[in-house]
């Protein structure tokens, strides 16, 4: 646990993991995780973050660091200057493994400026600021709003829609022991891609939201595979291919990598100890050590409360 202290009104922000694209539904598709990571702040005479968890050590501690270049964005956008702050981060999220913390810590920056300085934005505001830093809409939709979200940047234009996933739904995540940054990740794709590539991933994404909102879960089944960018990144990501047949072995529903990886997120409704055994044991297989657990879809997306911090 992060140490408390300082002033006695402590902002709280709380802010989900997101699993992008659920394999075809590339970079507008994205399901929130109940895996967070929660951010303690108040007002300071200078700026600093203190890490624990995951990327403790790793992640900057000054104003370099993701969320104060997002607060700072979001004060800049708005015309106000921007206090000194004193942040706690209690990080859950793994860093640069397909789960979103980039956006985590974007949104949560975002909100703390909407709330400090009594901006009172809209979640359309609060995500054309977020899209200052980050231009890929999945990610930030589904750690603002939670649940399972579309969602497209029309050329700055930002539309989504939440939609209810299916009740029960668990994800099963296997975290392999390396990282792979989004930019590498990236810049692997090829520029064109195959007609009949593009036209079998907009089908599979079509069915697979479909079958996810209308809680259809048994057709979930084939709907997760893709064209477009897993397996132009399959060099990037050993052990995944592996661990996406064990855990349909296993019962999964599907499975794909985690937004650029190298995760692997299965959904399923049962059976997750199964799965996950199986994943890791796939991983291993290849040499490589994974964590392997699950946990809920979250619902409610990102989370802003003040609280009174009883330790000076």
């Amino acid at each position: 646990m992060c140490g408390r202290g300082g002033s006695t009104n402590q902002l709280a922000i709380r802010v989900p993991a997101t699993s992008a694209n659920l394999g075809p539904a590339f970079d507008c598709l994205a399901l929130a995780l109940s895996l967070y990571n929660t951010f303690s702040v108040g007002v300071a005479e200078s700026s600093s973050v203190t890490v624990c968890g995951e990327g403790a050590g790793v992640l900057r501690g000054d104003e370099r660091n993701m969320f104060f270049q997002a607060y700072r964005a979001a004060a800049e956008l708005a015309g106000r200057d921007a206090p000194s702050l004193k942040v706690e981060a209690e990080n859950g999220i793994p860093i640069a493994r397909g789960l979103g913390s980039s956006a985590a810590a974007i949104v949560a920056g975002t909100l703390a400026a909407d709330e400090l300085l009594s901006l009172q934005w809209t979640p359309s505001e609060v995500l054309h600021s977020a899209l200052t830093l980050e231009p890929h809409t999945d990610n930030l939709v589904g750690a603002l709003c939670g649940g399972l979200t579309a969602s497209i940047n029309d050329e700055g234009d930002v539309r989504w829609l939440k939609l209810p996933p299916p009740a029960g739904l668990k994800a099963v995540l296997s975290v392999p022991a390396y990282e792979l940054e989004t930019v590498r990740a990236r810049s692997v794709l090829p520029g064109t891609v195959p007609f009949a590539d593009a036209v079998d991933n907009v089908a599979r994404a079509v069915l697979l939201t479909a079958a996810l909102a209308g809680g259809e879960v048994a057709r979930i089944r084939g709907m997760m595979s893709d064209r477009l960018h897993q397996p132009y990144r399959a060099q990037l990501t050993p052990g995944a291919a592996e661990a996406i047949a064990a855990a349909q072995d296993a019962g999964a529903l599907g499975a794909a990598v985690s937004g650029a990886g190298p995760t692997v997120i299965a959904l399923t409704t049962d059976g997750e100890t199964q799965i996950e055994r199986a994943m890791e044991a796939a991983f291993a297989e290849r040499g490589i050590e994974a964590r392997c657990f699950s946990v809920d879809v979250d619902a409610d997306g990102a989370q802003v409360s003040w609280r009174e911090d009883a330790h000076q």
